[in-house]
């Protein structure tokens, strides 16, 4: 398993808000702590990072295999 380093205690999660003052519309950046989210979104990266690995290593084992020599080919389906 691939090690993310931990997150500070400044990483925030950030969204915007619409505010309406006097008919007028603006957007309003708003960060917040979620550790709950961010705790989540740590183990996307961290299975995505996983999969990559695997990827990589599949190419680079079948790239063995060829003799260092890729073929592409598109299929119709």
């Amino acid at each position: 398993m691939h090690n993310i380093s931990p997150l500070s205690p400044y990483d925030r999660l950030e969204h915007v808000e619409p505010t309406v003052e006097n008919d007028q519309l603006s957007f309003k950046r708003v960060a917040q702590t979620n550790e709950a989210e961010l705790s989540r979104l740590q183990g996307c990266l961290s299975k995505l990072i996983e999969a990559a690995e695997v990827l990589d290593k599949e190419f680079l084992d079948e790239k063995l295999k060829c003799q260092g020599k890729i073929v592409s080919i598109l299929l119709n389906v």
